[in-house]
């Protein structure tokens, strides 16, 4: 399987950093990682899964990773990067997947870029928080509601987070995971996810917090992406016993969007996408090319 690391330029200068892992023919696939998240990690997922027939594109989200900041606070600045850089790669049709904080980004792909992204995977996110917080647990309803009236909480607690992640990696992803359930306490003490997190959440750290908390600022509020417009087929799964983004909004995502197929997984919980990447994979392949690849 390829694994490579990646600094592309963009056109106002900024540095796009991503990882190209899995079959270099296969079919493309966009992957919008998490927050906090990065590129890193992907590719121990997908070799533990086996073979993929699907060529994963992991971009660091500005100011993640080894990307630069972006001066834009919105959402629908992402797909203009995401141009330039499937058209230096030379793809015109593409999936794109988002998982938890990411999902708003791949739906901004599908509604600027509907003529190239042929489908949508979705898992463990919701929709815009103002239109469900009411249904949230306590934990995301505090976090969400201080994205909204106090951000500067919001980046106090992300700078907490990302000095544990350079100081004490595997306490850190102790901390972030304790308030996500039950279903996924025991992820940071599985010897084959202790490497992932290292790697996943060392590099989304590897700038400080500054765009983790920027990106819970943006969620909880509105999005400006028109959700019932979108065309592409979507595919959402997401886990019945998520506690960090609960079922419920998962349900009113799903209500909304006009093409969705969506997949209530029982006693799954917010990172159910750690144990079955390949499935999800799979499952947007096909979406794309139904009939199977070509002889």
């Amino acid at each position: 399987m390829v694994h490579t690391e990646h600094i592309f330029p963009l056109a106002d200068k900024r540095r796009l950093s991503y990882l190209e892992c899995g079959d270099p023919q296969g079919y493309p696939v966009l992957w919008c990682h998490g927050n906090p998240g990065s590129r890193l990690g992907w590719s121990l997922l997908l070799s533990r899964a086996g073979q993929v027939k699907a060529r994963v594109i992991i971009p660091d989200r500005p100011g993640f990773g080894k990307s630069d900041p972006h001066p834009s606070q919105s959402y629908l600045a992402w797909p203009a990067d995401i141009v330039q850089l499937v058209d230096a790669l030379d793809i015109e049709q593409f999936v794109v997947a988002g998982v938890s904080g990411g999902g708003p980004f791949a739906l901004a792909c599908a509604w600027q870029l509907s003529d190239r992204v042929a489908a949508v995977g979705l898992i463990s996110t919701g929709p815009p928080v103002a239109e469900v917080l009411r249904h949230a647990n306590l934990t995301p309803r505090l976090i969400f509601t201080l994205g909204r009236r106090a951000p500067h909480l919001i980046r106090f607690y992300s700078f907490i987070l990302s000095h544990l992640a350079r100081s004490c990696p595997d306490r850190m992803s102790r901390q972030l995971l304790n308030g996500y359930g039950e279903a996924d306490s025991t992820l940071p003490h599985r010897p084959d996810m202790q490497e992932f997190f290292r790697q996943y959440l060392g590099a989304a750290y590897a700038q400080g917090g500054r765009a983790s908390a920027d990106e819970i600022v943006r969620f909880s509020r509105p999005w400006h992406i028109p959700i019932p417009q979108v065309s592409t087929p979507v595919h959402l799964w997401h886990g019945e016993a998520d506690n960090a983004l609960p079922p419920s909004f998962g349900r009113h995502l799903a209500e909304r969007l006009p093409h969705c197929s969506a997949q209530f997984v029982p006693g799954a919980g917010h990172l159910w996408i750690l144990d079955h990447l390949h499935e999800v994979i799979e499952t947007l392949l096909g979406e794309a090319n139904p009939t199977g690849p070509e002889d």
